[in-house]
């Protein structure tokens, strides 16, 4: 059917892309910035750290002797030159040991010391970070030979940061809004005049090249905010030691009438290990510098170094006298990537959230115009649309659910520490939610029958999102076990309504490209919901995203009760009592049922738990890799995941092979394992392999089995839903039964690999004999053929 649209059609699908558009836009513009401004304050940190270290430093050598700490001289003329120097430093204080304060900057406010419960450790362990909504505090201790006697604080107004991160976002909010306006137009006056068949394809192009171009603003943005905040930590030691020499320029006294200024230099360079030098220079000749000193008395600058240079004389002295402190650029770089890299996952969120908003806006038009004209459309892209409108529904559930992941176990272990009970009983919620997800699967299948999968989605939907919604006033530990426990009923019972929805409203050459729509969602929503989660939490606390999860709930309920269309059943048959255990021995009675469950799909997942999460992080902390690094692991997988499951279904849907690609699957599973077990080699492990090597092979292996379990994900419930058992007792009963049973690879995989550890010790060769033991089992996979369905008939939908 070809779509002719009228005058004021075109205008309201222009409108409705401008929206599209402007949202999706603002969405990435907005989450950037929360993450530029969560890692300047980290900047920021080390930059108030590295500041505080020259007064600690002063103050203890005056107390170590045994010196009362209130008798120290020149706390303000030292303090004094930060504040000035630093726009973003309100006050320099000291506080006794029991939290007095004894002195203060002249300069800047009087800010009072935050109570330490507040407190946490910097990244570094040197000082206490307290945080408030309006302010950040830096405390770092002053101790004497024998105990603490009292601290130094360093505090800066949140607002100042924030504002300093608004100044560099506030063009994207408005070039973003440019960008949106000008997608809009070009679909008003080029695409709409396209042929009906490429105008999809047409818009969809130039959506994905606006995001990447906006994106490209938005990168190039985070990086400048990124150096500046790396760069300011050597900008501040330059300004504090500057300051504290000016008097000497100021009065007209010469440096050959001083000592100590090498040991000055020195001092600062012990305190701050990631600056290469500091030195004082008079014209072009070193004063002083730091260990080793040049052996020509010139200071030598170099291509691979910033250099931070603050005059002391004035601009028109005959011999200038200046501070020099350099700091090599990688040093710069680490710390940019360090920070860039946590932004890849949000990045990838906003892609997906893109994406997805594009595909149901373009769907309800089709559908709304299909509606309209009262012709018969294209069968397949009607099942297109009909599939991209459930396709946000699990994606926003996953999303939900996953919200919480980042702070949700912390959150568990301090409502039992609150409660005067052991932290094990922490674990309660999640058994509750896992539990419960999982009976739900087989009794939702069977309701399938009689009250429709749409039905089930926005029950499952109600159910999820009353367990968010009692986790915003829980109170205690019962609380949150009633809260999982209904959150995991309803993530099983949505999970069942998705599943049977894309298999009631595809045709048997689509069933797994509709499938690879479960997958993606599943996938997609982890990502997004735990990047974002982390993001918010900093921001609203867990009760304000406990309350957005419920907000995204009901409104994603109310969307999917008004676009959703209702199918009726071809198997309208009333289940008796206690047939549903039946049916399940009658699938565990079938050979190539069996065959899927344990050879297949229940290992894929015991890799996916045994391994990826629990083998492996144990594997690279040892290696010495970062939290965040061992992370962005788990992404690649996923990213993997979905990509190799949306180019395999197609083929899997043509060729019918579903057996050759779990086959595939299985091969490609082991030999991801294998790689990854290469990193215990010695030519990858030894002391003079750079760690780049280690992180490829460990990419390169977990891309694999990721694109591996892309194979298996979405093709193993067609070759289930294709079966003779799935035809005598219904794709969704069948579908919902392996789904349970696969359940016990999630619970098997962690126990498995711990015992393997225990005995054998943990190693890398150990994942390389877990990956022959997955080829072994792959091979006695494949069974005789049975005969498949091969109707094309279509549900019909009301």
């Amino acid at each position: 059917m070809e779509l002719n649209l009228t005058a004021g059609r075109r205008i309201a699908d222009a409108m409705a892309m401008l929206v599209v558009a402007a949202v999706s836009l603002f969405i990435l513009v907005y989450i950037a910035f929360g993450e530029a401004r969560r890692n300047y304050e980290r900047f920021q940190i080390e930059k108030l750290v590295s500041q505080g270290q020259v007064a600690q430093s002063v103050m203890e050598a005056f107390v170590r002797p045994g010196l009362p700490m209130h008798q120290f001289v020149g706390f303000g003329p030292l303090t004094d030159a930060m504040v000035d120097g630093d726009s973003l430093l309100d006050n320099v204080a000291a506080y006794d040991a029991v939290g007095q304060r004894v002195f203060s900057s002249t300069n800047g406010g009087s800010i009072n010391l935050l109570p330490a419960e507040l407190g946490r450790k910097s990244d570094d362990g040197l000082a206490e970070v307290r945080v408030t909504s309006e302010l950040l505090q830096v405390v770092l201790p002053v101790k004497n030979r024998f105990e603490t006697v009292g601290s130094v604080v360093l505090s800066s107004p949140r607002a100042l940061i924030v504002a300093k991160v608004e100044e560099a976002f506030r063009p994207l909010f408005g070039i973003a809004g440019i960008a949106s306006f000008v997608f809009a137009l070009y679909v008003v006056m080029f695409a709409q005049n396209a042929a009906p068949s490429r105008r999809a394809r047409i818009v969809a192009i130039a959506f994905a090249l606006k995001f990447i171009v906006i994106s490209a603003f938005v990168v190039h943005t985070l990086l400048s905010v990124y150096t500046q905040g790396a760069q300011s930590r050597a900008k501040a030691i330059a300004d504090s030691l500057s300051q504290r020499l000016d008097d000497v320029v100021n009065y007209g006294l010469s440096f050959d009438e001083f000592t100590g200024i090498i040991a000055l230099t020195d001092e600062y360079k012990r305190l701050n290990p990631e600056i290469r030098a500091a030195a004082v220079m008079i014209g072009d000749k070193i004063r002083a510098h730091s260990a080793p000193v040049p052996k020509d008395n010139k200071w030598v600058s170099n291509p691979n170094e910033f250099e931070f240079q603050v005059p002391l004389s004035k601009s028109d002295a005959v011999v200038p006298v200046s501070v020099v402190v350099a700091m090599p650029k990688d040093i710069v770089y680490k710390q940019v990537l360090r920070s860039g890299k946590n932004f890849v996952a949000l990045f990838v969120a906003c892609a997906f959230i893109a994406a997805l908003f594009m595909g149901v806006a373009r769907s309800l038009q089709y559908v709304s115009q299909a509606a309209r004209s009262g012709e018969e459309t294209d069968p397949e892209e009607r099942e297109k649309a009909t599939l991209n409108l459930v396709k946000p529904v699990f994606f926003l559930a996953v999303f939900i659910e996953h919200l919480n992941y980042a702070f949700l176990p912390q959150l568990m272990h301090d409502i039992a520490a609150a409660s005067n009970l052991s932290t094990g009983y922490a674990s309660l919620p999640f058994l509750a939610y896992y539990a419960c997800f999982a009976l739900s699967l087989v009794p939702a299948g069977r309701l399938d029958r009689t009250v429709g999968s749409s039905r089930l989605i926005i029950a499952g939907l109600l159910l999820a999102g009353t367990g968010v919604f009692l986790l915003t006033m829980m109170s205690s530990l019962q609380t949150a076990v009633l809260a999982r426990a209904l959150a995991g009923l309803g993530q099983g019972t949505l999970f069942i309504g998705v599943q049977a929805y894309v298999l009631a409203n595809s045709s048997a050459s689509r069933k797994t490209q509709a499938g690879s729509a479960i997958v993606f969602g599943f996938q997609a929503g982890m990502i997004a919901g735990m990047a974002i989660g982390s993001l918010l939490v900093t921001y609203i606390d867990a009760v304000g995203v406990f309350q957005l999860g419920t907000g995204l709930a009901f409104v994603t309920m109310v969307y999917a009760s008004a676009v959703l269309p209702t199918v009726r059943k071809r198997d309208a048959t009333v289940a008796k009592p206690g047939a549903a255990f039946m049916d399940v021995f009658r699938m565990l009675g079938s050979g190539p049922f069996l065959k899927s469950m344990f050879l297949i799909g229940v290992p894929a997942k015991a890799v996916l738990t045994g391994v990826l999460l629990f083998a492996l992080p144990m594997l690279l902390t040892k290696q010495g890799f970062a939290r965040e690094d061992i992370g962005q692991f788990t992404m690649v997988y996923a990213g993997a995941v979905i990509i190799a499951s949306t180019l395999v279904a197609g083929y899997a849907d043509r060729s019918r092979q579903t057996e050759r690609i779990l086959v595939a699957g299985g091969v490609l599973t082991a030999v991801g394992l294998v790689i990854v077990s290469l990193v215990g080699l010695d030519m990858f492990s030894g002391k003079d392999v750079h760690p780049a090597w280690i992180t490829g092979l460990i990419v390169i292996g977990v891309c694999v089995i990721g694109m591996a379990h892309g194979f298996i994900n979405a093709p193993v419930v067609t070759h289930v839903a294709e079966s003779r058992i799935a035809a005598e007792l219904g794709v969704a009963n069948v579908a919902s039964t392996y789904r349970l049973i696969e359940r016990f690879g999630h619970m098997l995989g962690p126990v498995l690999m711990g015992q393997v550890f225990v005995y054998f010790g943990p190693s890398w060769a150990t994942i390389g004999w877990v990956g022959a033991g997955i080829l072994f089992l792959t091979i006695l996979f494949p069974s005789e053929a049975e005969p498949q369905d091969t109707s094309d008939q279509k549900p019909v939908v009301a």
